[in-house]
């Protein structure tokens, strides 16, 4: 059966934890995937595949929760400077910049990956209703994949925005609307980490 932005999930021996797993017609190859073309699905429970638009309001919600966490830290660390009576000379502030760059940056990889690490769902996902779970099985992704799909957009974005700002944005956005030109819907960082996003 041909269908177009589904997977199916099967319900066989491993009854409760849901086997994802797609082959791809269409080509003479067997466990190549072509650029174009349709997913034939096999097993027994068809699942629908996210959507571009879903992904992004859930990227917006995420990136606006995040926001709001690192400003509220951000404020609470402002607060207890003011507070305090003593002074700080040029070296020192320089510190508390990098020690709340750090903690900000623990803030937004704890937000992302641990939640999809555990239950496949940031609060955005949740709110949109989508999930990431593993291409192969169809469970939560953990831990590392978790992490690498975190690590595929951003650390590269980090490291390109230290040479070529410019470069950096469009690597980011390039890689968040790749989903639109694979037949799974993946994008450059669910390749990497296996993964796919499905509605839920």
């Amino acid at each position: 059966m041909h269908l177009r932005g589904t997977r199916r999930l099967g319900t066989g021996p491993a009854a409760g934890r849901a086997a994802c797993r797609s082959v791809f017609d269409e080509s003479p190859t067997a466990g190549k995937r072509p650029r174009t073309g349709r997913a034939q699905s096999i097993a027994d429970e068809a699942v629908q595949l996210a959507a571009l638009g879903r992904r992004l309001g859930a990227r917006v919600l995420d990136f606006i929760i995040a926001a709001v966490l690192v400003g509220l830290l951000y404020g609470a660390v402002l607060a207890a400077l003011e507070s305090s009576t003593a002074s700080f000379d040029a070296t020192a502030a320089v510190g508390v910049g990098l020690m709340v760059f750090a903690v900000a940056l623990f803030v937004v990889v704890g937000y992302e990956v641990i939640q999809i690490a555990v239950w496949g769902q940031t609060v955005g996902k949740r709110i949109v209703r989508i999930k990431v779970v593993r291409d192969a099985s169809g469970e939560c992704s953990g831990w590392g994949k978790s992490f690498g799909r975190w690590a595929v957009p951003t650390l590269a974005m980090v490291a390109l925005a230290l040479t070529s700002g410019w470069l950096a944005v469009v690597r980011a956005v390039l890689c968040y609307v790749s989903p639109t030109w694979d037949r799974s819907r993946q994008g450059w960082h669910d390749m990497a980490a296996g993964t796919l996003v499905i509605r839920t």
